[in-house]
Protein backbone atom coordinates (compact mmCIF):
# COMPACT_ATOMS: atom_id res chain seq x y z
CA UNK A 1 0.00 0.00 0.00
CA UNK A 2 1.26 3.44 -0.90
CA UNK A 3 0.16 7.00 -0.10
CA UNK A 4 -1.24 8.97 -3.05
CA UNK A 5 -2.66 12.47 -3.34
CA UNK A 6 -5.76 12.97 -5.47
CA UNK A 7 -7.69 16.22 -5.51
CA UNK A 8 -5.87 17.66 -2.50
CA UNK A 9 -6.58 14.65 -0.28
CA UNK A 10 -3.99 12.05 0.67
CA UNK A 11 -5.12 8.42 0.59
CA UNK A 12 -2.52 6.63 2.72
CA UNK A 13 -3.54 3.07 1.90
CA UNK A 14 -3.83 2.87 -1.86
CA UNK A 15 -3.33 -0.64 -3.14
CA UNK A 16 -0.97 -1.44 -6.02
CA UNK A 17 -2.26 -4.65 -7.58
CA UNK A 18 -0.36 -6.26 -10.44
CA UNK A 19 -3.29 -8.65 -10.85
CA UNK A 20 -5.82 -5.87 -11.52
CA UNK A 21 -6.31 -5.02 -15.19
CA UNK A 22 -7.92 -1.65 -14.36
CA UNK A 23 -7.60 1.15 -11.80
CA UNK A 24 -10.57 1.32 -9.44
CA UNK A 25 -11.87 4.28 -7.46
CA UNK A 26 -14.66 3.43 -5.01
CA UNK A 27 -17.66 5.74 -5.44
CA UNK A 28 -17.31 6.83 -1.79
CA UNK A 29 -13.88 8.28 -2.65
CA UNK A 30 -15.24 9.80 -5.87
CA UNK A 31 -17.98 11.53 -3.85
CA UNK A 32 -15.44 12.98 -1.38
CA UNK A 33 -13.35 14.40 -4.22
CA UNK A 34 -16.32 16.17 -5.80
CA UNK A 35 -15.09 15.47 -9.32
CA UNK A 36 -17.88 16.04 -11.83
CA UNK A 37 -16.45 14.74 -15.07
CA UNK A 38 -17.36 11.05 -14.77
CA UNK A 39 -18.33 9.52 -18.09
CA UNK A 40 -20.84 6.72 -18.56
CA UNK A 41 -19.42 3.36 -19.58
CA UNK A 42 -20.93 0.19 -21.00
CA UNK A 43 -18.43 -2.21 -19.48
CA UNK A 44 -19.33 -4.86 -16.93
CA UNK A 45 -16.80 -6.01 -14.33
CA UNK A 46 -16.50 -9.54 -13.05
CA UNK A 47 -15.05 -9.33 -9.55
CA UNK A 48 -13.09 -11.94 -7.61
CA UNK A 49 -16.34 -13.19 -6.05
CA UNK A 50 -17.51 -13.94 -9.64
CA UNK A 51 -20.38 -11.46 -9.39
CA UNK A 52 -20.75 -9.00 -12.24
CA UNK A 53 -20.96 -5.30 -11.41
CA UNK A 54 -21.86 -2.31 -13.54
CA UNK A 55 -19.47 0.60 -12.82
CA UNK A 56 -20.77 4.04 -11.93
CA UNK A 57 -18.60 5.49 -14.67
CA UNK A 58 -15.16 6.32 -16.01
CA UNK A 59 -12.81 9.11 -14.90
CA UNK A 60 -10.06 9.96 -17.36
CA UNK A 61 -6.69 11.60 -16.75
CA UNK A 62 -7.04 12.08 -12.99
CA UNK A 63 -3.76 13.46 -11.66
CA UNK A 64 -2.38 11.14 -8.99
CA UNK A 65 0.61 12.38 -7.00
CA UNK A 66 2.89 9.87 -5.33
CA UNK A 67 5.34 11.91 -3.27
CA UNK A 68 7.14 14.07 -5.88
CA UNK A 69 5.89 12.18 -8.95
CA UNK A 70 2.60 12.90 -10.76
CA UNK A 71 0.81 10.47 -13.08
CA UNK A 72 -2.34 10.78 -15.21
CA UNK A 73 -4.62 7.86 -14.30
CA UNK A 74 -7.91 6.58 -15.73
CA UNK A 75 -10.22 5.13 -13.06
CA UNK A 76 -13.31 2.98 -13.21
CA UNK A 77 -15.63 4.33 -10.48
CA UNK A 78 -17.31 1.44 -8.69
CA UNK A 79 -20.09 1.70 -6.09
CA UNK A 80 -18.80 -0.41 -3.19
CA UNK A 81 -21.17 0.88 -0.51
CA UNK A 82 -21.37 4.13 1.43
CA UNK A 83 -19.20 3.18 4.40
CA UNK A 84 -16.79 1.01 2.47
CA UNK A 85 -13.12 1.19 3.42
CA UNK A 86 -12.00 -0.21 0.08
CA UNK A 87 -8.94 1.77 -1.05
CA UNK A 88 -8.01 3.13 -4.43
CA UNK A 89 -6.79 0.18 -6.46
CA UNK A 90 -3.94 0.99 -8.80
CA UNK A 91 -3.66 -1.83 -11.30
CA UNK A 92 -1.42 -2.71 -14.23
CA UNK A 93 -2.28 0.44 -16.24
CA UNK A 94 -0.96 2.64 -13.40
CA UNK A 95 2.04 0.41 -12.74
CA UNK A 96 2.91 0.56 -16.45
CA UNK A 97 2.54 4.36 -16.61
CA UNK A 98 4.69 4.64 -13.47
CA UNK A 99 7.37 2.37 -14.99
CA UNK A 100 7.12 0.28 -11.83
CA UNK A 101 9.86 -2.10 -10.82
CA UNK A 102 8.77 -4.74 -8.33
CA UNK A 103 11.22 -6.85 -6.34
CA UNK A 104 9.07 -9.45 -4.62
CA UNK A 105 12.00 -11.01 -2.76
CA UNK A 106 13.09 -7.72 -1.18
CA UNK A 107 9.56 -6.32 -0.90
CA UNK A 108 10.39 -3.19 -2.89
CA UNK A 109 8.21 -1.18 -5.28
CA UNK A 110 9.95 1.51 -7.32
CA UNK A 111 7.98 4.08 -9.35
CA UNK A 112 9.81 6.15 -11.97
CA UNK A 113 9.37 9.22 -14.16
CA UNK A 114 12.35 10.03 -16.39
CA UNK A 115 15.36 10.36 -14.04
CA UNK A 116 13.38 10.49 -10.80
CA UNK A 117 12.22 7.53 -8.75
CA UNK A 118 10.68 6.71 -5.40
CA UNK A 119 10.91 3.45 -3.50
CA UNK A 120 8.46 1.80 -1.13
CA UNK A 121 8.88 -1.12 1.25
CA UNK A 122 5.75 -3.16 0.55
CA UNK A 123 6.21 -5.16 3.75
CA UNK A 124 5.97 -1.98 5.85
CA UNK A 125 2.47 -1.32 7.17
CA UNK A 126 1.37 1.10 9.88
CA UNK A 127 -2.16 0.53 11.18
CA UNK A 128 -2.09 3.91 12.97
CA UNK A 129 -2.01 5.97 9.77
CA UNK A 130 -5.46 7.26 8.79
CA UNK A 131 -6.96 6.04 5.52
CA UNK A 132 -7.49 9.59 4.25
CA UNK A 133 -6.08 12.96 5.23
CA UNK A 134 -7.24 16.37 3.99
Amino acid sequence: MIPVNVGGKTWHRSLCDLGASINIMPKAIYDKLRINNVKPTNITLQLADLFERKPYGLLEDVLVQVEKLVFPVDFIVLDTGEESEIPLILGRPFLSTAHALIDVNKGKLILRVENESIEFDVFEYNDNIPIVED
